[in-house]
């Protein structure tokens, strides 16, 4: 079983069950070396155990919601963590384990070059409306616009980028989107299926990079589909 696979419950239940807990002051390594990717490598591979999910910790930035529960005033986003050169190479390294499969070096070493002064922001998220909702929207708006080639929008595609400002600079966000999924919330304690995805915001961080590493307060900011604004400060100096 894949990333690619995996419903954004199964991603919730692996990344937040740990929740936000405190951790040692580091600063965010930009790059990592050899020792470094071994480092990240056992942090990984040691967290895999049957009772285990991946533990998130410090990386936890924000829940807003507990996954299950929601209501017409919940916001979109559900929680969001934090990808550092250091924890995407722990969380790859993880999977690999949690799928029994071995950690191949030359692999890790590309997700840590693929994340090389970079900041991103792993952001879960559900959609407004039910998925029949959804589905309806999309087909009334295929009818009235019409296309050659018909293409299903979701709540995902309407993500914009996030801005990070960082002393005193500001940088803008690229995005990937990883779904959209179904999955079955509690809506006034009424089953009902939605759409969920993961965004991720990734920041280069190539200007602000001082002897491989990257400290300070940052402010991330972005909407979601319906225009609810989040502001959240990150401290880097707890990343490692």
């Amino acid at each position: 079983m894949t990333l690619g696979t995996r419903t954004l419950r199964h991603l919730q239940a692996l990344l937040v069950l740990a929740g936000a807990s405190g951790g040692t002051a580091f600063a965010m390594d930009a790059a990592l070396n050899a020792s470094q990717l071994r480092q990240a490598i056992r942090a990984g591979t040691s967290m895999v155990s049957p009772t285990n999910g991946y533990i998130a910790g410090s990386y936890v930035l924000h829940e807003y919601t507990n996954g299950i529960r929601i209501d017409p005033t919940s916001p979109l986003v559900d929680a969001l963590t934090i990808g550092t050169p250091y924890e995407r190479v722990r969380y790859y390294s993880y999977l690999e384990g949690f799928q029994k499969k071995p950690v191949v070096q030359a692999n890790a070493r590309k997700v840590a070059r693929e994340n090389a002064n970079r900041l991103t922001i792993i952001t879960f998220t559900h959609s407004p409306d039910s998925v029949e909702a959804e589905l309806e929207a999309w087909q009334q708006t295929y009818v009235k616009h019409g296309a050659d080639k018909p293409v299903q929008r979701t709540y995902l595609d309407d993500f914009k980028p996030a801005i990070l400002t960082l002393n005193g600079k500001s940088v803008t966000s690229t995005i990937n989107i990883q779904g959209p999924f179904q999955d079955s919330f509690s809506v006034k304690g009424n089953p009902d299926f939605r759409y969920i995805g993961v965004i991720y915001f990734q920041f280069d961080l190539s200007a602000f990079v001082k002897a491989g590493r990257v400290t300070g307060m940052a402010q991330l900011q972005f909407k979601d589909p319906k225009g609810r604004n989040y502001t959240q400060q990150i401290d880097l100096s707890r990343y490692r």
